[in-house]
């Protein structure tokens, strides 16, 4: 009986390697065999309608009592951020993304490129202290949540959606 239990112990021994090879295989991912892990989500759509204009850019920037783009009379080179009974969001949006610049290059919102976004380029001035690429840091009479430039940047660089 001792020499079948010896005969055996080889035997077992490869078995066990066996088996750590192939657990070692399957925790690694390199089993065909494994399912596949699913890619992580894609991070929240930011939208202009739910996050951008209500939360933003009418309480810092465009109601007639905290800011300037809601002035009425506007003044001569400013977008216009408020929503009224002859305005609305929609019409708030498409003149922020149409507004004209003279900056080869740059555009008010630039889907997809919040490098090139004066708006980002204005309200991450703000936070930087350093001088955006033209007129000053905006707001100029509140300081901005750090989590709103960033919502911003999420924002235009996701497409910029409605």
């Amino acid at each position: 009986m001792t020499a079948h239990v010896q005969s055996s112990a080889p035997a077992l021994r490869f078995l066990a390697a066996l088996l750590c090879v192939a657990v070692a295989l399957a925790c690694s991912g390199h089993s065909a065999s494994a399912p596949a892990l699913p890619p992580p989500p894609p991070p929240a759509a930011v939208t202009f309608s739910i996050d951008i204009q209500p939360t933003l850019l009418l309480p810092y920037c465009g109601s007639a009592t905290s800011g300037c783009h809601g002035q009425s009379p506007l003044p001569q080179g400013f977008v216009r951020f408020d929503v009224s009974d002859t305005r609305n969001l929609r019409q708030c949006y498409d003149e922020l993304k149409a507004y004209p610049l003279s900056l080869p290059g740059w555009e008010v919102v630039k889907p997809g490129d919040s490098a090139h976004s004066l708006l980002y380029d204005k309200l991450a001035s703000g936070q930087e202290n350093r001088q955006p690429v033209t007129g000053h840091p905006m707001p100029p009479n509140a300081q901005l949540d750090p989590r709103f430039v960033t919502l911003v940047r999420t924002w235009i660089d996701q497409g910029a959606p409605f």
